[in-house]
């Protein structure tokens, strides 16, 4: 019909043919001009003409331009008596309308009229626009009639297998007008349908409600299992649905899959008759699965399905061995990726039961880790981790990780977790754990989690009788020219604690193992270095020979650039002086860390449930899950050779104050565990976080931990559980209204004290009101960043409807993950950001969050984020001679930008024209303090370079001159870019007029 109007595919063509986007749109103005032209002129219009515009409205609009006339002429073609003209506006309107459009509730009634017609053509189309469309005005208004045609026998076939699909669809749409409630008793007379197409909807339908209510379905059970011995067993089907002799194969799958969404049935003629079905498919001839897979794809969905079953129901042995028996031939043909990657999925599910029956393939498994698929590699290192026992662990971990070196970028992560977790889990002895993990950090490098090192060191802590080996083996490993940096991390720790345990032996000594770990120093980043620092101060206090070299590389560090390096080093250095006992109480040895779970355990687990969907989770992390203390693993063997847990140590909290290095167990971080590492990967294990059980203290304490110290918190409202008013002003960063104000009285947020504090800081409250409290956490490296948001009910009752939507900015790329929109009484969710600065930019992404509660009270509240352009700098180094001959390279504005600011009298009175305050707010903006580059002492030079994704680093160069006697400063930036210059600009005056506020 489509293809006999030459008007419309010429049309096609010429838009086809057009070379440039500016063509293309030309080409569709001049045509919609025409159209519209055409319909102001409707007594000129003939029927072929009316067709032929509405087409080509529809074909605009499906290429992505926007229409907004000619609605009602489809509309008028769909009340028409002729089936073409009819067809053409059902056509139209699925593609111009959907389930918010206002004109839909104009074609309500022509819908009844069509559905409730005696031509099943016309039943057809009204159909196919319902489900298209769906919505709750069309299931209120239409439901019954769907319902009709799909209860009438007198119906033809098809129809009613489009009015089943349609009634799923409504359901998926509006659970609460097309209840399973309403529906149980129908579909229930439904399945005693002999037609095989009728119950394929049928079960569809029957799938769609029970995922929502399935107590409700539980009687249709054994007509299922009825429905599937007549197919399977008996063959009593009509020969249309033979395919290739099998009776009904998508049929049969979905009854199948329907049987997986219950335990195993009690009655006991419905499951022999499961029995039976699954041993007519699994002892079906092997050949006959062997066909080329164009003549296959219906009986191996029905094999696979079948598999899944027995696995799920686990009631008889030898359905099970026979299900691995396909499997195993499965995983050994390497013709068809799709099936192998099926026949891996499924035996990874069987391998939770028996994790051994898959040993006499572990060849094939392994050789599948280097297969051209990655889906493939993914599959085949589940099934590994999943078939690993006591038995074969030593195996497996050895294989893993000689593949390690050679794994995708992308599944590197989640390799090291499952062999840490393997290792800790099934170790031959400690020795074997201890090489087995310093093997692995060496081998990982950068693609690690730092929980990985942290779980190392917790359990040698534990673990009296591997202490003085794994000093010995840390020191072998950094005696090497190459270390991973993470490695010398696990060196400075181990050997700061118990490297006196080896200092006797030969090679051994103080001045080696200090020359081991200084070896590294100079190509290590700064947080490593502070690490060893603190184990030098370790040193110093147990070997007085070694005290004037460790005193000096001290000294060194006191002028450091980092801030964390150089307050350390001073510390040290000040201990280093004092009396003999005050070092040994300080750099008392660490005690044993309390029995906890594994974080590698949460952080896999959270990954797994992300990647390719939630069935990878493991029984490993599920028997994890389940117990206390089993996965918190503490060095104490048993007569299997397995670590147990030790004896909570005494005095803990009071001693771990004086831990060298961040304490691996439970990080100095409040909310480490949160962000484990700055990689995109490890986002997804971030966002699978454990419910807060009763009683203790939830995310959001823990991220408001300490922030009070350095600056009081606004008041909050007292708390209270009536809702707040819609419209009320809350309390907080940058908060207002939907609505946006005046042109005039356009909201700054730098205004707002708490904005200002998040824009030099990483984390703290957003914004908090009576009812609901918001906090933040970031980090930022180059030119990415990311964002935790906390959402926390502070209320007895719960918040509904809960939406929390991103406006971005130019220039600025931000990606987040779903929230829950439920938020329950004194419960929290949470929320993660990724962000990537692609160049400079001005203006704050803004977070819309809107909200109900059980009162029915509704809120509307804009937030600006404080992901400032200055987020994104990093401190830099230049010498006099560089920073002048840059400094003399910017021409003038406006790359240059030179401000007069008077602080007010309270910024005064805080310090805003001392040196030292306006330092550290610089260093606060990750900028570098040059001290000498300005011959006053009174005045600030600092650097820094901007990291953004499609521009080289952009230097930053800033002098800040103080003039105490009129109580002014002049600043100066320049930059290159006058983005970047007015962006920092902006944001230094604020701070200098509201002195750190």
């Amino acid at each position: 019909l489509l293809f006999s109007m030459r008007g419309l595919t010429n049309f096609i063509s010429e838009l086809r043919e057009a070379r440039t986007r500016e063509a293309e749109v030309k080409r569709i103005d001049k045509e919609l001009l025409n159209i519209r032209k055409q319909f102001n002129e409707p007594q000129k219009l003939n029927q072929y003409q009316r067709k032929k515009y509405v087409c080509k409205l529809a074909y605009i609009y499906m290429i992505g331009y926007d229409v907004d006339f000619g609605h009602l002429e489809a509309m008028g073609l769909l009340a028409s008596q002729k089936f073409s003209e009819k067809q053409i506006g059902y056509m139209s309107l699925g593609v111009l309308l959907n389930e918010n459009s206002e004109l839909l509730r104009l074609v309500i009634q022509q819908l009844h009229n069509d559905l409730n017609s005696r031509l099943d053509l016309t039943q057809s189309l009204a159909l196919t626009l319902v489900a298209n469309i769906g919505g709750t005005e069309a299931a209120e208004t239409l439901a019954n009639d769907v319902s009709h045609l799909l209860m009438n026998t007198r119906s033809r076939n098809y129809i009613r297998k489009k009015a089943a699909l349609c009634m799923l669809r409504l359901h998926r749409k509006t659970p609460d007008v097309v209840s399973p409630e309403s529906w149980a008793d129908r579909v229930f007379a439904l399945l005693d349908d002999r037609d095989a197409g009728v119950l394929t909807a049928v079960m569809s339908l029957l799938q769609g409600f029970a995922s929502h209510s399935p107590d409700l379905f539980v009687p249709a059970l054994p007509k299922v299992c009825a429905i599937l011995e007549r197919l399977v067993i008996r063959n009593q089907v009509s020969s249309d649905y033979n395919y290739d002799y099998i009776a009904a194969p998508w049929l049969v799958v979905k009854c199948l899959q329907f049987l997986q969404q219950y335990p195993p049935i009690e009655e006991e003629s419905s499951m022999s008759k499961i029995q039976h079905v699954l041993r007519r498919v699994f002892n079906t001839d092997s050949n006959t699965y062997s066909r080329p897979r164009s003549r296959n794809n219906a009986i191996l969905a029905v094999l696979f399905e079948c598999i899944n079953l027995a696995v799920h129901l686990n009631v008889n042995r030898d359905l099970t061995q026979k299900a691995a028996t396909h499997l195993t031939r499965f995983l050994s043909e390497d013709r068809d990726s799709e099936v192998r990657y099926l026949a891996f999925e499924s035996m990874t599910r069987l391998c939770r039961l028996e994790p051994d029956i898959a040993n006499h393939s572990m060849t094939t498994i392994i050789k599948a880790l280097r297969h051209n698929d990655i889906s493939l590699r993914r599959r085949a290192l589940d099934l590994l981790f999943e078939m690993c026992d006591g038995r074969n662990s030593e195996n497996i971990v050895r294989e893993l990780l000689a593949y390690l070196p050679h794994s995708d970028i992308d599944l590197r992560e989640e390799l090291v977790l499952k062999i840490a977790i393997l290792a800790e889990k099934y170790p031959r002895d400690l020795e074997w754990y201890v090489d087995t993990s310093l093997q692995l950090i060496s081998a990982a490098g950068e693609h690690m989690s730092q929980d990985v090192w942290y779980r190392t060191v917790q359990i040698v802590t534990n673990a009296p009788d591997v202490q003085a080996y794994a000093a010995e083996c840390v020191l072998r490993l950094l005696r090497e020219a190459r270390v991973a940096e993470n490695a010398v991390r696990v060196g400075a720790y181990i050997l700061g604690e118990f490297g006196h345990l080896v200092s006797e032996r030969a090679g051994l000594g103080p001045s080696a193992q200090f020359d081991a770990l200084h070896s590294h120093f100079a190509s290590c980043s700064k947080p490593t270095q502070a690490i060893l620092l603190s184990s030098y101060a370790k040193l110093l206090s147990c070997y007085p020979e070694i005290a004037d070299r460790i005193v000096r590389v001290l000294a060194a560090r006191l002028n450091s650039v980092d801030t964390e390096v150089q307050q350390r080093a001073a510390e040290y250095h000040a201990m280093a002086a004092s009396r003999p006992d005050v070092m040994d109480s300080v750099w008392a040895m660490m005690p044993e860390f309390p029995n906890r779970r594994s974080v590698l355990v949460k952080a896999l687990r959270g990954r797994m449930g992300k990647v390719d969907g939630p069935d990878r989770m493991s029984h490993h992390l599920a028997e994890a899950e389940g117990a206390a203390d089993d996965d918190a693993l503490q060095g104490t063997m048993d007569a299997e050779g397995h670590i147990m847990p030790a004896a909570p140590a005494e005095s803990a909290a009071s001693s771990r104050s004086a831990s060298p290095v961040p304490v691996p167990a439970e990080r100095v971080d409040p909310v480490g565990d949160l962000i484990p590492s700055f990689a995109p990967e490890t986002a997804a294990a971030a966002l699978q976080s454990a419910p807060v059980p009763s009683g203790s203290q939830s995310v959001l304490e823990q991220l408001m931990e300490g922030l009070a110290s350095d600056t009081p918190a606004a008041p909050a409202a007292p708390q209270s559980s009536e809702p707040v008013p819609a419209g009320a002003a809350p309390v907080g960063l940058g908060a207002d209204l939907f609505e946006a104000p005046p042109e005039s009285q356009q909201y700054d947020p730098m205004g707002d004290r708490l904005f200002r504090q998040l824009v030099v800081g990483d984390q703290g409250v957003l914004y908090e009101d009576t009812l609901l409290k918001v906090a933040l956490k970031s980090e930022y490296q180059g030119p990415q960043g990311r964002m935790m948001i906390v959402y926390l009910n502070k209320s007895t009752v719960p918040i509904t409807g809960f939406s929390a939507a991103v406006t971005p900015v130019v220039d600025l790329s931000l990606k987040c993950t779903p929230v829950d929109s439920t938020i329950p009484p004194l419960g929290q969710v949470q929320q993660i950001f990724n962000m990537q600065c692609t160049q400079a930019y001005h203006d704050v992404p803004t977070l819309a969050i809107a909200h109900t509660t059980a009162g029915h009270a509704s809120f509307r509240t804009v937030l600006h984020l404080p992901v400032a352009a200055t987020k994104f700098i990093a401190p830099a180094q230049l010498s006099l001679e560089q920073f002048f001959h840059a400094w003399k390279q910017i021409p003038g504005p406006p790359l240059a930008c030179e401000l007069a600011v008077t602080p007010d009298a309270g910024a005064v009175a805080r310090g805003a024209l001392d040196v030292q305050s306006l330092a550290r707010l610089m260093a606060a903006f990750r900028l570098t303090i040059l001290p000498g580059f300005d011959p006053n002492p009174d005045n600030l030079v600092c650097c820094g370079t901007f990291c953004s994704r499609n521009e080289q680093p952009a230097l930053i160069q800033i002098r800040v001159e103080t003039f105490p006697q009129s109580s002014s400063l002049k600043l100066t930036a320049r930059t290159g870019s006058a983005v970047l210059t007015s962006a920092v600009s902006k944001y230094l005056l604020q701070y200098f007029r509201h002195s750190l506020q």
